[in-house]
């Protein structure tokens, strides 16, 4: 059976913070709430952990799967180096809902990266995930916790009947409310493209490039 840890997302005791990110540092895969839905979490640096991720969600290894961070230097050292162009976006839209797909560092799992060499990074405006980062001192995985293929979970309910006992711990916030997904725009082209347009919108990002922005 998975552990259940209830918290409270506005004044998060310090004991669940430390168990949450002692949890993740020591490989163990934690179910928790993000600033859109609840997310699939381990230490990023783990490939066997994220190799757990892959199979508890049943995702397309091809797929890779995007990262948390709270500081411009933590994504500086998973991307190697942030591209100028990027830097306009990071001041405006970070922290916040914008995933940003770089170049990723040689050190990084190709479990992570999907055996490629990009990989999406975000920088998120919710306490609660820059409380566990802080705490973990390392990038953690965010991907939505459903079974690939089913709907984005934002009920404790939808998470229990997907995960109880495929994970080591579910962190219930209660119901999450409705958001739109966080926007990701690859900037390792020639180019930027919008891949998924959620949270920022195509119009906002627009002013910060000299090209029009591609899908």
């Amino acid at each position: 059976m998975s552990k259940v840890l209830t918290v409270d997302l506005s004044n998060p005791d310090w004991d669940a913070l430390s168990t949450i990110a002692h949890e993740i540092i020591h490989g163990k895969v934690v179910i928790y709430p993000t600033d859109t839905i609840y997310g699939i979490g381990v230490d990023a640096c783990n490939p066997e952990a994220v190799g757990r991720v892959f199979r508890v969600k049943q995702r397309d290894p091809a797929k890779p799967i995007l990262v948390l961070v709270n500081s411009v230097e933590m994504a500086a050292q998973i991307a190697g180096s942030i591209p100028t162009a990027a830097l306009p976006l990071i001041e405006k839209f970070w922290p916040g809902p914008l995933t940003i797909i770089f170049k990723a560092g040689p050190a990084w799992t190709s479990k992570l990266t999907a055996g490629g060499r990009t990989i999406g990074i975000r920088y998120p405006r919710h306490d609660f995930c820059l409380k566990i980062l802080e705490l973990c001192r390392r990038p953690i995985t965010s991907t939505s916790a459903n079974i690939s293929g089913e709907k984005e979970p934002r009920t404790v309910r939808d998470v229990v009947e997907s995960f109880q006992s495929k994970v080591d711990l579910i962190v219930d916030a209660g119901d999450l409310p409705s958001q739109r997904p966080s926007t990701i725009v690859d900037m390792t082209g020639s180019a930027p493209r919008l891949v998924r347009e959620g949270a920022v919108r195509r119009e906002a990002l627009q002013p910060f490039f000299r090209a029009e922005i591609t899908s």
